[in-house]
């Protein structure tokens, strides 16, 4: 929608930029999001390298997917994805397989360096996959703790239509305002698990702008947050020393 104006009606394209690797199940996630960027009228910009032959349907894809020139050099890189994509997205593949002890305890690294950019970022998966949680640990803590005050806060009942039901969850995400999406998902990462929600939030942010603005924001602040280098230094050392003295 960068490229192409949206009315907020539908028309436009949601463009999601994908940087990194197709290996650990990354590729074939990639590959199941096809009929879901033609359903609701999306693309992928991708800098990943070209696929191996097993994952030839994300080139045989260039409807929906689009390759930026190999060896980019890395801030260029970054740049576009700034001026070129609209939310960034995080897919792992959903069921895991073999990838499912990788998931349970590797932090992504593109995700750190998703929320530096300032733009929403969507990630995609399993419930256990380590994104999904930093997602969806922050909604859980906001919807069980009470966080949601004033304005944004959801009524009881609807708080547990969140917690147990994906096609209430889907209903729900659909007809929120602006302010309670943002207290829902206050760190600007959306954490799906189903397709279902996974269409709903990308329609959502397909033709909401001030939402893809909101989270955006939100995205920075946690990034300072969570991954700042200093921060994560002074952690390191304090771990080391709690277990060397």
């Amino acid at each position: 929608m960068k490229q192409e104006e949206n009315t907020g009606n539908g028309v436009g394209t949601l463009t999601l930029g994908y940087a990194g690797s197709v290996a650990y199940g990354y590729g074939e996630a990639l590959m199941a999001l096809i009929p879901v960027l033609r359903e609701v009228n999306a693309k992928v910009l991708t800098s990943t390298p070209r696929p191996p032959y097993k994952l030839k349907g994300l080139l045989e894809a260039t409807d929906v997917v689009e390759w930026m020139p190999h060896r980019m050099n890395i801030l260029e890189m970054w740049r576009t994805m700034q001026e070129r994509a609209d939310v960034m997205i995080l897919p792992y593949s959903n069921p895991a397989g073999d990838n499912e002890m990788l998931y349970r305890t590797h932090f992504p690294s593109k995700l750190t360096e998703y929320l530096g950019l300032g733009m929403p970022v969507v990630v995609s998966g399993p419930e256990f996959a380590t994104g999904v949680r930093y997602g969806r640990g922050v909604e859980e803590l906001a919807v069980g703790s009470g966080q949601l005050t004033g304005e944004g806060k959801l009524k009881g009942e609807e708080t547990e239509k969140l917690k147990n039901g994906n096609a209430e969850r889907v209903g729900l995400l659909q007809r929120f305002s602006v302010l309670e999406f943002l207290n829902f998902y206050p760190n600007g990462v959306v954490s799906c698990t189903t397709r279902e929600e996974l269409v709903a939030c990308l329609q959502r942010l397909k033709t909401d702008g001030e939402l893809r603005v909101g989270l955006a924001k939100r995205a920075v602040e946690a990034g300072r947050r969570d991954f700042d280098p200093v921060k994560i230094r002074e952690g390191f050392w304090r771990v080391l020393r709690e277990v060397t003295t």
